[in-house]
């Protein structure tokens, strides 16, 4: 019984530990519906927009803290008279382009040494085909907070070399009452 109880005391200390660490950081680059126009001529210009997403305003700071994971999320509002515009998104070293509609597009950020660096990273929006308006966008970036500190090799080895030892002397404890 109390093996048991223990174990559930340990996983519940592990599960608490692990939840109480999550932390979130937003920037959001509001563009105030602007008009952007892309062209279908190879000889035409594309509308650029660039800005840089700044997680530090948000509480992250860069070499003490994480980023695991980051969404982008774009909304734009059809201008109607297209019935097929596009845009391509640069986000750090990621690039993605697609068919823009009326609302909300999300992109998952696979590169994220840039934000973990220096807590920003650079964007551009091109309109690449018809024309819409540009609302905002918003970076999300998710993480365990405070990066993990290394441990010290000795105090490793010191520590896995008392539980063996551990284990060695229970084990014995154990063969020597079953003889």
């Amino acid at each position: 019984m109390k093996k048991i109880l223990a174990t559930i005391l340990a996983f519940g200390i592990l599960a608490w530990a692990g939840s109480a660490m999550a932390t979130t950081y937003t920037d959001t680059y509001n563009a105030n519906a602007q008009y952007m126009k892309g062209s279908w001529r190879p000889w035409g210009n594309d509308d650029t927009i660039n800005w840089t997403f700044d997680i530090t305003k948000d509480g992250f700071t860069p070499g003490t803290d994480i980023v695991t994971s980051a969404t982008v999320d774009l909304n734009f509002t059809d201008d109607g008279w297209d019935w097929w515009e596009c845009a391509t998104l640069d986000v750090g070293t990621n690039s993605f382009s697609w068919e823009v509609d009326t609302g909300d597009v999300n992109f998952t950020l696979t590169s994220l040494m840039s934000l973990n660096a220096s807590g920003t990273v650079a964007a551009s929006l091109t309109a690449t085909g018809g024309d819409f308006y540009f609302n905002t966008a918003t970076l999300t970036a998710e993480g365990p907070g405070t990066a993990p500190v290394p441990v010290p090799e000795p105090a490793t080895m010191l520590l896995f070399g008392t539980g063996l030892f551990g284990l060695m002397g229970y084990s014995r404890k154990r063969l020597g009452k079953k003889k």
